[in-house]
């Protein structure tokens, strides 16, 4: 069972190849190293692009690409 909040990024007119839509959040501070995100996404369709899951392990760090699936 899951709990949380939802996000819909409409992918269809009127966006454009190559538009984006990014999601941020504020840090977070795991209560221990056993520290997960879960996430579900659906992605059938043309042209659906790409969803890529990155972190920064560091406030100044650069971006790491932890996740990437391209659509149908």
């Amino acid at each position: 069972y899951a709990t949380g909040q939802y996000a819909l990024i409409e992918a269809s007119y009127p966006q454009r190849p190559g538009h984006k839509a990014r999601l941020i959040s504020p840090a977070l501070q795991p209560k221990s190293n056993l520290c997960r995100m879960t996430f579900y996404y659906h992605m059938l369709g043309e042209s659906m692009g790409e969803l890529n899951v990155y972190v920064r392990f560091f406030s100044n760090g650069p971006l790491q690409k932890i996740y990437g699936v391209s659509g149908s």
